[in-house]
């Protein structure tokens, strides 16, 4: 038995070594001082595909490919014949192909625009719509296809005689040509933020209103296929809620909505993060709220795993109101939640990092997307971030073990060596301040076997477990910037 044991702790190990997981940033326009952003990401078996945007003298969409470890493939110029545009997430058809919303600037008018592209990135055909006549603006936010065939774009519209904007959407055949379009709206403001699809039939939408109330509130709705609504519901208070909500129809047909909720809305705007489930007849079966307050924390996206629990990301202050980092959060069913991580790459306490989309892999874990704005004392611009994570949220895997609800993890490794060994490792300490922190040492279902004080001025350590059993043990190590990690295998 004893031998058996052994074999699966050093499996254990071997598997913790060989899975791709990192935390990257890409400066895809290559030019010092321009920003870049990452958009949206979808994870394919060899390539993970990212949409991001680069500002130039105007803002172009890029897709970068990188393979499953992280290393740069490639990136491709998405061109159209205008001087600005804009897209949203990128959503993969049943015909493996990708098609997202989004709208074009030229000759001072704001045209919404379907693109569709190969897996590769390459772009297949785009289509704007409208005249620009009698238009201040139409706007593409989000874009599926449907499945009747064809495509569905979501935005909202202003006309030059109307001083509100109201939610449009444009029905579109195989090939993007219009079917039907719609406006819909209330007495004030309405956006259509994203859309998805509901068995049986319709869409789920989620969207911004001014319409029912003195401020802003986040809303949710069914549309029939036609584009009419069914049913509607707004969440809000007294305060403005405009942080973008997101919408995802579950694989139990259910409509998770998530986002921000604003709980004081003084000099900065502080919020809540918060989710909501609906059946597909409009009940709400549970809300709920998460962490907490800071300022314009909430959700920036939403993915199911294969068992139906639910995970979402978003951004969270670290030393104050001027400062984020990213974070994830996995919810059961009941939208309790289950464990929940944050992430930083960039080092300094003042460059800000933003989450933006979510996939799974295919080991159950998941990539995302997002942006870091660099300040200093970090080098650079503004670059695509992206990050890829095991099932339980860890860059290195083994930081659920540790037994801390929300461990920011340090894109740092603990070095040891011999590694494996009988028991006494040398381990070296990175140069990050950790006010006379302490290494501590978990096994391999989380207990706690050692404890070392250790000094700023080390900068390494003698760890001896030769009296434990054979196995793996996870490192942990506190520093002032979070939590640094690592792992040795006893023999």
């Amino acid at each position: 038995m004893r031998a058996l044991i052994t074999i699966g702790f050093l499996l254990m190990g071997w598997a913790i070594v060989a899975q791709p997981y990192f935390n990257n940033r890409y400066d895809i326009s290559d030019t010092t001082n321009l920003p870049d952003g990452g958009q949206s990401v979808l994870f394919m078996d060899t390539t993970i595909l990212v949409k991001g945007w680069s500002s130039y003298d105007t803002r172009l969409i890029n897709t970068v490919k990188v393979d499953p470890s992280g290393n740069f493939q490639s990136q491709n110029l998405i061109i159209h014949d205008s001087l600005n545009y804009h897209s949203g997430l990128m959503h993969r058809t049943a015909d493996d192909k990708i098609v997202m919303g989004g709208y074009v600037w030229k000759d001072t008018i704001y045209y919404p625009t379907l693109y569709l592209m190969n897996l590769d990135g390459d772009t297949l055909w785009t289509e704007s719509y409208g005249t620009g006549v009698g238009v201040y603006r139409e706007l593409g936010h989000d874009a599926i296809s449907t499945q009747e065939g064809g495509f569905i774009l979501i935005g909202d519209s202003k006309k030059d005689d109307y001083p509100t904007s109201d939610l449009y959407l444009i029905k579109t055949d195989v090939n993007g040509n219009v079917e039907w379009d719609k406006t819909i709206g209330g007495s004030n403001t309405d956006y259509g933020w994203e859309i998805d699809t509901i068995a049986g039939g319709g869409y789920a939408i989620a969207g911004t209103t001014w319409s029912y109330g003195p401020n802003a509130d986040v809303y949710v709705a069914r549309l029939d296929t036609g584009g009419n609504v069914m049913w509607y519901d707004n969440i809000g208070d007294q305060w403005d809620d405009t942080a973008f909500p997101h919408v995802m129809v579950t694989s139990e047909n259910k409509i998770l909505f998530a986002g921000a909720n604003t709980v004081n809305d003084d000099v900065f705007k502080y919020t809540r993060k918060w989710a909501a489930l609906y059946d597909t007849l409009g009940n709400q079966l549970w809300e709920k709220m998460y962490a907490d307050t800071g300022r314009w924390t909430g959700f920036s996206g939403i993915v199911e795993t294969n068992e139906g629990d639910f995970v979402l990301i978003g951004v969270v202050p670290d030393d104050g109101p001027g400062t984020a980092i990213g974070d994830i959060w996995k919810l059961n069913n009941n939208g309790d939640s289950i464990w929940s991580r944050e992430y930083r790459l960039a080092t300094g306490s003042l460059s800000m990092h933003y989450t933006t989309d979510i996939d799974l892999t295919d080991n159950n874990g998941f990539v995302v997307s997002g942006y870091i704005q660099i300040q200093p004392p970090d080098t650079g611009d503004q670059d695509v971030w992206v990050v890829r994570l095991d099932s339980m949220g860890c860059v290195t895997p083994g930081c659920h073990l540790v037994g801390i609800e929300e461990p920011m993890i340090v894109d740092v490794q603990l070095t040891a060596y011999p590694n494996p060994s009988r028991g006494i490792y040398t381990i070296d300490l990175p140069d990050i301040p950790r006010n006379n922190s302490s290494l501590k040492i978990f096994n391999s279902v989380g207990s706690l076997v050692r404890e070392l004080s250790i000094a700023d001025s080390q900068s390494s350590i003698v760890l001896d477990i030769s009296n434990e059993p054979s196995g793996f043990y996870l490192l942990h190590l506190q520093t002032n910037m979070g939590i640094v990690l690592g792992r040795v295998v006893k023999e």
